[in-house]
């Protein structure tokens, strides 16, 4: 499977997402980057091996990889899944503090159903603005992205 958000980053974005749907999309090796991903499961059910670590995550649940982490992903076979994916650089965070807790965490976020719903909201709300951008259309990604991350954090 092609990773549209993945060309996007090394053609310069900050900030790039996608949502991506399969079965049998099993990563053989592991890998990282040079921004940080964050991974939310829409449908199915993946495993992700992260730092020789296994979680397993189910829909509404995530995770946030930090730069240089290895990680990969697979599922059972033929088992459906869907995902969004947001990657975004360390420049995005706004805020030191913010961006030295994401650095520390790794691990599988569950949130209440309100703000799972919130976050997916601001993550579709990223994907529209992607493709379709407005006007201020970097500082308005900036704005959400950050928004998003303080939710999340806030848990």
């Amino acid at each position: 499977m092609i990773d549209q958000a993945g060309i996007m980053m090394a053609q310069g974005r900050s900030i790039a997402g996608e949502r991506i749907q399969g079965v049998n999309d099993n990563m053989s090796k592991s890998h990282y980057h040079d921004y940080f991903e964050l991974y939310y499961l829409e449908e199915g059910e993946r495993f992700h091996i992260i730092q020789d670590r296994l979680y397993c995550i189910h829909p509404g649940e995530f995770l946030i990889f930090s730069p240089y982490v290895m990680h990969h992903s697979y599922g059972e076979k033929n088992v459906p899944f869907k995902r969004l994916v947001l990657y975004f650089t360390p420049e995005e965070v706004l805020w030191p503090s913010i961006l030295t807790e994401l650095k520390e965490e790794i691990g599988v976020y569950q949130v209440d159903i309100r703000e799972r719903q919130e976050i997916h909201r601001l993550m579709e709300i990223l994907l529209k603005e992607q493709n379709n951008p407005g006007l201020h259309h970097d500082e308005f990604n900036q704005g959400i992205i950050n928004v998003l991350l303080l939710l999340i954090l806030r848990q």
